[in-house]
């Protein structure tokens, strides 16, 4: 609105602004769904910038580590490494913008990671790079693999145990206790299992888990 003096007449100028008012609201749309795609996500998610800064996390990052969304953002990655690898992160991501060498960028590998309250678990990190308008910024995956660790450790055990069952008894007794340990002892009357007590095996065993136990009596 604008006054001239000479006619003291006040003009008016009236834009139309609901076409870039339309595109605003899609932009925010957009920006919602894909916040809202990112907290979807079964894996923990981190987005930083060149320093290592954390500048956005989902909130399965908030449930794997303990921290809160607010704790999170302005921090340095490295609060969710053990010491010995939080030191040379910031190393690792210098190098890399020096000279492009992509040790971890693209790429999946098992690191040990760290929550809040101090302990660590073991996770595959997998690491892009979003490159916007020179601006890099670089997005973390982490999957928490320690029930699958776990497993694997517990088929390996078992497997183990079957070897030294077999290598101790017979095989159809062997197989037959595998198959129903309960009733063994009714169907087999007669079968005695002997250990001597080797010089040095007690003391030695006592320190030992289970499954070294039987790794070395195989």
């Amino acid at each position: 609105i604008s006054e001239t003096k000479e006619s003291g007449l006040i003009c008016g100028f009236i834009l139309d602004v609901t076409t870039e008012k339309a595109a605003e609201a899609e932009i925010l749309a957009k920006q919602r769904l894909t916040e809202k795609i990112i907290d979807a996500a079964f894996d923990a998610l981190f987005v930083i910038n060149e320093r290592g800064i954390i500048e956005m996390v989902n909130t399965a990052s908030t449930a794997v580590f303990g921290w809160s969304q607010e704790e999170f953002i302005g921090q340095n990655i490295s609060i969710i490494m053990p010491p010995d690898h939080a030191a040379n992160h910031n190393g690792y991501l210098s190098r890399y913008l020096k000279t492009g060498f992509k040790k971890m960028i693209g790429k999946e590998r098992e690191v040990e990671a760290r929550r809040k309250d101090g302990s660590t678990f073991p996770c595959i990190l997998g690491m892009s790079e979003v490159d916007d308008l020179g601006s890099k910024q670089f997005v973390g995956f982490i999957r928490d693999v320690t029930i699958q660790k776990s497993l694997l450790l517990a088929q390996a055990e078992r497997e183990a145990s079957d070897s030294l069952l077999y290598n101790i008894l017979p095989e159809h007794i062997a197989k037959r206790l595998k198959e129903d340990p309960s009733h063994i002892a009714d169907l087999y009357n007669n079968t005695t299992i002997l250990f001597a007590d080797i010089v040095g095996f007690t003391d030695r065993t006592s320190v030992m888990s289970p499954h070294d136990v039987v790794v070395m009596l195989n």
